[in-house]
């Protein structure tokens, strides 16, 4: 399953990148956004490494026994309820442990978990947007292919820029599949993305024909009242997942307006760029902020 779904993304990807998508997306904002890639894994009380527990679970998933399968994905439900908060583990989740599910054909399990970790861990930027892409590959392989459109335009709003191409693929492959004979609906999808890469005022008209269901993450919403920058994260997240996107562009600028590091600066101006790219539906204004943003960081950078 993993195989063919790698050849349908990469010739998704030619696509998009003869329109500039994937380089305006991927150029500048890699370098903003690179660090957050890095995470290093933590020891758990009891001194029982975690990276033990993530080097058993990623074998018995692996496994072509389905009693080692099963046993791995009970460690595994075990391994995220209890180390709920250790980055590592989550970060593995996203990485690892869910794209394994998928390619062992435990697709609902996989789509359940993916949609229990962004619902727990809101705040996780870059994680939010893997595993939501997880349960859009789930759902699609289930043949829940109008669950995965809305999955799929929830991702788009959430993802990080360096994330966006990728998610775009993903929206293409779940219209196609959704509209098996829309393929003019497809091709103007294609075509509002390509022009909204380069220049600016241009939305993506069949974004609007999608309908996200909002109530799970509305319900979570409801529970966050703090205003801190990283509750005000939280809830920019689940507002851009539930399709709020104007709402969740006052929050970033709300908690870009706390950061008072400079070397937070750009995570900041990240989280703005990513809500102008859902309000607009496309990404030609996101990245002109970002890049502007990178070239205010580097003068900031070099008066400390």
């Amino acid at each position: 399953m993993t195989g063919v779904y790698g050849m349908q993304s990469r010739g998704l990807a030619r696509t998009f990148t003869r329109a500039g998508v994937t380089a305006s997306v991927g150029g500048a904002v890699l370098l903003a956004l690179g660090v957050a890639s890095t995470v290093f894994l933590t020891t758990r009380a009891g001194g029982n490494p975690v990276g033990r527990d993530i080097a058993l679970i990623s074998s018995e998933l692996g496994s072509r026994s389905a009693l080692k399968q099963a046993e791995g994905m009970a460690q595994l439900k075990g391994i995220l309820a209890h180390d709920v908060n250790d980055y590592g583990v989550q970060w593995q989740s996203a990485h690892a442990w869910l794209p394994e599910l998928i390619a062992d054909g435990h697709d609902a399990t996989a789509a359940k978990l993916a949609r229990r970790e962004v619902l727990s861990h809101s705040s996780w930027t870059p994680l939010v947007g893997l595993w939501q892409e997880e349960r859009v590959k789930a759902l699609m392989l289930m043949g829940k292919v109008n669950a995965a459109l809305r999955n799929a335009k929830s991702l788009f709003y959430v993802c990080t820029l360096r994330r966006t191409s990728s998610a775009l693929l993903l929206l293409q492959e779940c219209l196609e599949k959704a509209y098996p004979h829309g393929k003019k609906l497809v091709n103007l999808f294609i075509d509002e993305q390509m022009a909204g890469a380069s220049k600016a005022g241009v939305s993506c008209k069949v974004l609007t024909l999608i309908k996200i269901n909002a109530k799970p993450y509305e319900a979570v919403l409801q529970q966050i009242h703090g205003t801190s920058q990283w509750a005000l994260t939280e809830k920019m997240n689940l507002l851009l997942l539930s399709g709020h996107v104007r709402r969740a562009l006052r929050t970033a600028k709300l908690a870009a307006a706390l950061n008072t590091n400079v070397r937070s600066y750009l995570f900041a101006a990240a989280d703005v760029a990513r809500a102008m790219k859902a309000v607009d539906s496309t990404v030609y204004r996101a990245n002109r902020y970002m890049l502007a943003a990178a070239r205010r960081y580097a003068r900031m950078a070099g008066m400390h």
